[in-house]
């Protein structure tokens, strides 16, 4: 019996997988991420960028989602072009930096390092706390995506 069950949680898992996926890729919104995984997580964002609170997590903590340089570039070009707000932009950030699904991309130190984790996941804190590092506008997205190396 629990080898039927074993497809059912692992498919179960693909799905909330997919979806976080989706959010990362930037094509749901927070509000669709929550309506989704209703019942998996709760999120208030309501006082954000000030305050974020994630008040229920229940969703299998083995899903890991490599975050790439491209998913940031991608964010910033919508940014940039008007396709999301400044606010959205830091509240898809912080889902990243604040749950434990998010990770850098590489298995070992280097290859974090050759994949340019260190200003990628600076550059997503930055966005998440603009109270402290500043706020975000077309003229620091550019620069951020500089430091990236995002193809414009």
């Amino acid at each position: 019996m629990s080898m039927i069950n074993l497809p059912k949680q692992s498919s179960n898992n693909e799905k909330k997988e997919n979806i976080l996926t989706n959010f990362l890729d930037g094509k749901i919104s927070l509000a669709d991420l929550q309506a989704d995984l209703d019942g998996y997580i709760a999120i208030d964002f309501s006082q954000a960028p000030e305050l974020r609170n994630i008040q229920e997590l229940n969703l299998d903590e083995s899903i890991k989602i490599s975050v790439k340089r491209n998913h940031l570039c991608s964010m910033l070009r919508k940014y940039i072009f008007g396709e999301t707000s400044e606010l959205d932009l830091s509240n898809w950030a912080a889902i990243i930096v604040m749950t434990p699904f998010f990770v850098p991309e590489g298995e070992t130190e280097e290859e974090r390092w050759q994949a340019g984790e260190k200003p990628l996941w600076e550059i997503l804190q930055k966005l998440v706390t603009p109270g402290v590092y500043g706020e975000l506008n077309p003229d620091v997205a550019h620069t951020y995506m500089s430091i990236l190396s995002c193809n414009s």
